[in-house]
Order: structure tokens, then sequence, then C-alpha cells
């Protein structure tokens, strides 16, 4: 069923429907899509598109977190996952927009893994810093780039070759970070930043 998750105060009545018609899910999987989540120049961030990014990244993630979890901990059992950019990860010239948004949402996780997984609850976090070939991403990355736009090289993947990791990172319930590929020296920036972000054990995949 459709929804606006661009306002966090809406999310309840999204969450009423979704009880209605199937009760509360066992497992999350967040990953919105919005045509304001552009990379922008940091100097050209507007307060605006920011706090629009904010809502839709992080503040409709918790409180969709808020209605469900409850049931999660009473199962014992269960997931909550995410797909983002690994711009999450790294700020990188010209690649502001949803990255800080979603370097709030990746803190807030790692704090709600270390609090729920002892206690059945997976969370799943899987940062790509890839393109989709052909995706809309992909189309603004290019239309960007022959408009004379810096940004760095990025690899273009099929999607099908990520489909599964999401699921992949539920089942295994185990240490999921990997890239993919693995960065090698001659790693685009992006990939090369990623390497230096990487404490010890968790529940992270970076793909890129």
């Amino acid at each position: 069923m459709a929804g606006d998750l661009s306002d966090p105060a809406g999310v309840g009545e999204i969450v009423a429907r979704i009880r209605e018609a199937a009760g509360d899910p066992d497992a999350i999987y967040y990953a919105p899509v919005s045509s304001e989540v552009a990379f922008v120049p940091a100097a050209q961030q507007s307060l605006g598109t920011a706090q629009t990014i904010t809502n839709l990244l992080y503040l409709s993630f918790v409180a969709v977190v808020q209605e469900f979890l409850p049931h999660l901990l009473e199962s014992g059992k269960g997931a909550i996952l995410t797909a983002q950019g690994a711009s999450a990860l790294a700020g990188l010239s010209g690649m502001s927009g949803p990255g800080p948004a979603a370097a709030a949402q990746r803190n807030w996780l790692q704090s709600l893994a270390a609090e729920v997984g002892p206690k059945g609850v997976f969370v799943g976090r899987l940062y790509i810093s890839a393109i989709f070939g052909g995706s809309a991403i992909d189309q603004r990355m290019q239309a960007a780039r022959a408009a004379g736009a810096q940004l760095p090289e990025s690899l273009v993947v099929p999607a099908g070759e990520l489909a599964d990791k999401p699921w992949t990172m539920h089942s295994s319930f185990g240490r999921t970070r990997r890239p993919f590929p693995r960065p090698t020296r001659s790693s685009p920036d992006l990939r090369t930043a990623l390497t230096t972000c990487r404490p010890g054990r968790r529940r992270e995949a970076v793909v890129g």
C-alpha cells in the first residue's frame, strides 16, 4: 500500500492501515525514495530540502520502528533492515543531500542494534556506493556530469546483483559487513574513503 513517509506525523495512519491489512510485521525493510533525495553541494543545501530528507530518511523511520518494535521484542525475533547510499558513511565534495540524514539514521540504528540484538531482533544496514545502471540517480548523475559537475566516479552495477543481500543479512544474523566488490587501491574515491569507516564487528554491509 502506498503512503507518504515525508511527514513523520502521518506515520501512525500508515501503520494503522498496515495493521488492519496484515497485522504487525515480523520484518521491516525501510528504504523510501523521493525526487527530493538528490546529491547537492553542501554549500548549496537548502534548509527546506534538508528538513524534508531528514523527515524521510530518519524521523519517519524512527516513527515506524516505535510502532512495530514492541511486537518484535515480544516475539523475541524479527528484523529491521535498511539500504542507503554510502554517503551515510563519508561526506564527499558535491555529494551532500541525503548523506547527513542517512548518517543520523545510521548512528541511531547502531545504538538500536546494540540494544535489541541481544533480545533477538536483528538490525541490518546495507550501504551502497555503487549505482544501479539505468536508475533515476544514474541518469541524474550522468546529467550532472554532462553539465560540468565534479562528482566522484562510481561503480555501476545491475540491480539484480544486490537484490538478495537484505535477505542474506537477515537469514544469516551474523557478521554481514562486506564490500562488493572488494575495494582496491584503484577503487573510485567514495569506495576508498569508506575503507576508513569500519570499526569492529557489526551488522552492516558496504557494497560498491
